[in-house]
């Protein structure tokens, strides 16, 4: 019988160091996946309430342990839970650029350093039609919704997307979406939940 609880205990205690070291998976910028506000703040991130589009706990986080030089802005989203799921980051816009060289080129740099570490990814660029086909309209053709330029990389239970976005027809941006898919999913049944109690 005291073999049987002892086995008991190590398996429990085997599970509960299972989910700590799952809670302690690296993020983007020095984060860990799963922690909660508190803990940012307690690392001296400065959190900045925001409204965010599904209800959920959302922030603009400044002085990260890390981030990339050229980033203008990052927001962190910590689900309905308070465990970060989602980091969103956006490099500084490229201003009186409308065929996107400059942001296309950091674009590229990014590009390269993600393919390094999460493999080739899946590009999706296209060009819109019409006048949003030429060169000299490629960040008017972002900014309306014609053409895309973007890449998704799938590992170690995240989803990456690096895209080129536009303000307006000649000021860019890239901007870099990180979203652990383990705990996206735990928001998307919440979400649900929610939306039912509330029919």
């Amino acid at each position: 019988m005291i073999g049987v609880k002892r086995i008991v205990a190590a398996l429990v205690a085997c599970l509960i160091a299972n989910v700590s070291l799952a809670d302690e998976r690296a993020a983007p910028f020095g984060l860990k996946w799963g922690m909660s506000a508190q803990d940012a703040e307690g690392q001296g991130i400065k959190l900045q309430s925001i409204k965010s589009e599904d209800g959920t706990k959302a922030f603009v986080a400044q002085n990260l342990p890390k981030v990339l030089g050229d980033t203008d802005w990052v927001r962190l989203d910590f689900g309905y839970g308070d465990k970060l799921r989602k980091v969103v980051a956006a490099g500084r816009p490229f201003k009186n650029d409308p065929y996107g060289n400059g942001v296309l080129v950091r674009y590229g740099e990014l590009l390269q350093v993600l393919q390094s570490k999460y493999g080739a990814g899946k590009s999706t660029h296209k060009k819109g039609d019409s006048i949003y086909a030429r060169p000299e309209y490629f960040l008017a053709g972002l900014n309306s919704g014609r053409s895309w330029h973007y890449t998704n990389f799938i590992g170690g239970g995240v989803s990456i997307e690096l895209s080129v976005r536009a303000a307006d027809s000649d000021t860019g941006n890239w901007v870099l979406i990180y979203e652990d898919r383990a705990l996206a999913d735990d928001v998307e049944k919440e979400k649900r939940a929610r939306e039912k109690e509330s029919l």
